[in-house]
């Protein structure tokens, strides 16, 4: 208490990242833009971290296959040429799902 807190972007410090924009019906003009990456820096820190204009609302939310707890994980298969990764539609759109249902929630 009574110190100064150095700010750090999240966005700034993830891997991989990917961008999305989200169209929700109920906020017809209105877009919200979602940015998907992994933290490398801690392990132990994983989930959905939402925010909006620029405060953090909820950190750490875990989704899909993070609620359960064990040692299996979803893998990701390469491509033909080894060059990319062959997204799986189900799986990328069932964490999509979770993530706008839980989005929707904090709406």
């Amino acid at each position: 208490r009574g110190q100064k807190v150095q700010t750090q972007l999240v966005s700034k410090s993830l891997a991989l990242i990917e961008k999305d924009v989200y169209r929700p019906r109920f906020l017809a003009p209105k877009t919200i833009k979602i940015t998907f990456g992994y933290n490398c820096r801690n392990k132990e820190h994983y989930g959905i971290m939402m925010y909006h204009k620029n405060r953090l609302i909820k950190a750490y939310v875990r989704v899909g296959c993070q609620l359960k707890a064990n040692n299996m994980g979803t893998t990701l298969m390469p491509d033909l040429h080894l060059q990319d990764i062959n997204y799986d539609v189900d799986v990328i759109d069932e964490l999509l799902s979770q993530v706008l249902e839980q989005a929707e929630k904090q709406v």
